[in-house]
């Protein structure tokens, strides 16, 4: 999802501007995580944290990280796997 946004992140940013939360891809996204993270670890609030790991993936929030603080593309990546092996161990 890193890899998409930052070869399409102005588009995908304005395409989260117009549409709501459950609305587009955001759904299957997070189902398909939830569903993987009860994989994981079945006590998980698989709901809350897939949420939680996708607010994360914001195309504005990538873009402010990107452009803003200058963080590159290979820290971000492995930011959001370090965070996510944190939260399953």
């Amino acid at each position: 999802m890193l890899e998409i946004l930052e070869a399409r992140g102005d588009l995908i940013a304005a395409a989260e501007r117009r549409s709501r939360q459950r609305a587009g891809p955001y759904p299957a996204y997070c189902a398909h995580i939830a569903a993987l993270l009860r994989e994981a670890d079945p006590a998980i609030d698989a709901d809350f944290v897939a949420d939680a790991l996708l607010g994360v993936l914001r195309a504005r929030l990538f873009l402010h990280q990107r452009h803003e603080r200058r963080m590159p593309l290979e820290r971000l990546v492995e930011g959001w796997e370090d965070l996510v092996r944190r939260l399953l161990r």
